[in-house]
């Protein structure tokens, strides 16, 4: 992947000296002996559930920012021959750029920015890194910034003009900015929308359904009908149980669907539902 600025272009490319490490496989002991937590749960408890999930999206995110980090990040300079032929050529180890890929700021080295960059991209879509200039305007230093809360100010070109970050309320020019976003159509064309998001947000509400499947009929079970007599109507406990047991007799179950029911005067049914509930 090359990215032209001016005169000059950063590439990555992997490093051919380092030979990616294996990553151990996960193993995690489960209810059932032999199988993993991640893929087997007796209970099928929901919030067991996200938490297992969880874990394993974090996993996944980790590995993946690890193996981003592995890449290499190198500057160059476009020429053009007297042909009209165009080139690049990678600049000599000792260019401020050439540093400044390697080691963008005193705390962390380029492997650690590739990977907290890829680790924001995947949680929010966005990645942020601040662009901080010496006296004579150069860029000498690059640091992460957290993309958790932020506006874009747009000036008279439609154009990013101003990065707003909150709850500081803190203004950076654009120009200091270099951000890096998943698009979206729901957040086209300047901001980004996390691959996790749409997951995490199915994720939450199966599990908001498993668990209301689960309390359902402990806490929200209502009768499927009532049989109401008017105001001041008095029935005994066993004429109330007698009238009960013979609607259920003659109308209860599949076998007596769609018979016409007959009520005394004064009689009323009221059908419930859950919907009504």
């Amino acid at each position: 992947m090359q990215l032209s600025v001016g005169p000059y272009s950063v590439s990555v490319s992997r490093n051919s000296e380092s030979k990616p490490s294996a990553i151990p496989p996960l193993i995690a002991s489960g209810t059932n002996p032999g199988l993993s937590r991640y893929y087997y749960n007796a209970y099928d408890a929901p919030r067991t559930n996200l938490l297992f999930i969880r874990e394993t999206v974090s996993a996944c995110m980790y590995a993946r920012s690890e193996a981003i980090s592995r890449g290499v990040l190198h500057a160059s300079r476009a020429t053009r021959s007297t042909l009209g032929v165009q080139s690049r050529v990678q600049l000599v180890p000792e260019h401020p750029l050439e540093r400044l890929l390697e080691c963008p700021n005193p705390l962390i080295d380029m492997s650690d920015l590739l990977a907290l960059s890829s680790q924001w991209l995947d949680a929010t879509g966005n990645a942020i890194i601040l662009k901080v200039r010496n006296i004579a305007g150069e860029v000498c230093e690059l640091w992460p910034v957290p993309a958790l809360s932020f506006q874009i100010e747009k000036g008279d070109d439609e154009l990013p003009l101003t990065y707003i970050f909150q709850p500081t309320n803190t203004k950076i020019a654009a120009e200091d900015i270099i951000h890096i976003r998943r698009s979206d159509l729901r957040t086209a064309p300047f901001y980004g929308h996390a691959i996790l998001s749409d997951i995490l947000e199915t994720a939450k509400a199966d599990s908001a359904i498993r668990l209301f499947q689960e309390r359902y009929f402990e806490n929200d079970a209502v009768p499927r009908a009532v049989l109401k007599w008017p105001q001041g109507s008095f029935l005994t406990q066993a004429q109330m149980d007698d009238v009960r047991n013979r609607w259920e007799d003659r109308y209860g179950g599949p076998s007596n669907g769609g018979k016409i029911a007959i009520l005394p005067d004064g009689g009323d049914l009221q059908v419930l539902s859950s919907g009504t509930k």
